[in-house]
């Protein structure tokens, strides 16, 4: 076993890419369809809001409107306020969460924030959007967002997974090595091998797992290595 483990080390590593590529590959699949469904039932409702005439970083057309629409019920319901009749919003008075377009401002409320963007900070350019902008946008969507979510998960999966299992092991080796004296190198093996069927784990059988959980399994596992590697030192000595 120790043997195995220090002329494969870079099979952590492997371990860990192919669940970055199984993590992408399954979020695009369950994604896109949902995505590709509800991208033209998006597209209608935006109608109700055009066209709108966009010129030196302002709305111009429509002028002196309001147009409110809610969506959801509950704890996710939200608004979409277009009010060209005013600048800007008093953020105080954004009480519920949506989005919230003034001529000059994009607001998103949600219960925890609410982010503001001009329309001169976005950079966007003189034009008018139209049901014909907003059909040529959702077709991109919808024949690009694919390839978009599986890169953008499988980035993220990659970075995240490795810097978790650096942390859980720099957190965690002082405790093994008192136990057995094992190598960093073997810790952070182990513990990527161990993260990876945790993860898989998580995603096909929906086990929620926790940062306590996966600690203590990861020890769990480093313990039943070394303990595994010891044995066999003893026997063979």
């Amino acid at each position: 076993m120790k043997e195995l483990i220090t002329k494969n080390k870079w099979m952590g590593f492997v371990a860990v890419l192919l669940y970055a590529l199984i993590s992408a590959f399954y979020t695009a699949d369950v994604a896109v369809p949902l995505i590709k469904e509800y991208a033209p039932v998006i597209a209608k409702e935006t109608e109700q809001f055009l066209p709108i005439t966009i010129e030196n970083n302002e709305i111009v057309e429509p002028a002196d409107t309001v147009i409110s629409k809610t969506y959801g019920s509950g704890h996710s319901e939200a608004k979409v306020v277009l009010d060209t009749r005013v600048d800007e919003f008093e953020t105080s008075a954004l009480t519920d969460q949506g989005l919230y377009v003034s001529r000059k401002f994009i607001y998103a409320v949600s219960k925890q924030k609410t982010e503001i963007r001009s329309l001169e900070s976005m950079k966007i350019p003189n034009m008018v959007i139209d049901r014909n902008i907003v059909k040529v946008w959702t077709d991109a969507i919808e024949h690009n967002v694919g390839k978009y979510i599986f890169g953008a998960v499988f980035a993220f999966m990659l970075v995240f997974s490795c810097a978790a299992i650096l942390l859980y092991t720099v957190c965690m080796h002082w405790i093994i090595a008192i136990w057995f004296k094992s190598p960093f190198s073997q810790t952070i093996f182990i513990n990527s091998i161990a993260y990876v069927a945790l993860g898989l784990l998580h995603i096909f059988v929906t086990f929620n797992l926790g940062i306590i959980v996966t600690f203590v399994a990861l020890i769990a596992a480093n313990v039943g290595v070394c303990s595994s590697i010891k044995d066999n030192e003893t026997t063979a000595a």
